[in-house]
């Protein structure tokens, strides 16, 4: 049901059927809910990290804390991550914001690529944006957040 999906799965199968091989990293796959504000999330959820007994450290960043959501009057919402205690490794991203299923896109690369929340809370995120609560939670989630 969701066409970014079977986007993705014929490409897979047309590098299949070329090369002999080809892949779709499901974990990878951002789902989105359209409503207003929306809801987006990729990976791993907190029930299925406890359901396999996984450690993990949560981050987390309101809307209501970011300039440009305060400057758009649309602060509905925040950023969290979820990352492996011992890595850091980023296992999911959720969203909930007026602008989630476009910022959902950092978390799927982020997950993609196996990112920490460390690397992305190292890169710079133009200010102000929307995009800076994505960083701030980053930050949150190996304990070096700046704002509260």
């Amino acid at each position: 049901m969701l066409a970014h999906k079977a986007e993705e799965e014929a490409a897979a199968c047309i590098e299949y059927i070329t090369s002999g091989h080809g892949h779709v990293n499901y974990n990878a796959i951002p789902s989105v809910m359209y409503t207003h504000p929306e809801v987006a999330w990729v990976g791993q959820n907190e029930k299925e990290l406890k359901d396999q007994g996984i450690k993990y450290n949560v981050g987390s960043f309101p809307f209501s804390a970011n300039s440009r959501a305060k400057t758009n009057l649309d602060t509905d919402g925040m950023v969290k991550f979820l990352a492996d205690a011992e890595t850091d490794r980023i296992l999911g991203v959720h969203i909930i914001s007026s602008a989630a299923g476009e910022l959902i896109a950092e978390g799927v690369l982020a997950l993609e690529y196996g990112a920490s929340s460390e690397d992305v809370a190292r890169t710079s995120h133009a200010h102000p944006t929307l995009s800076e609560a994505f960083k701030e939670a980053a930050m949150a989630t190996y304990s070096k957040a700046i704002h509260y």
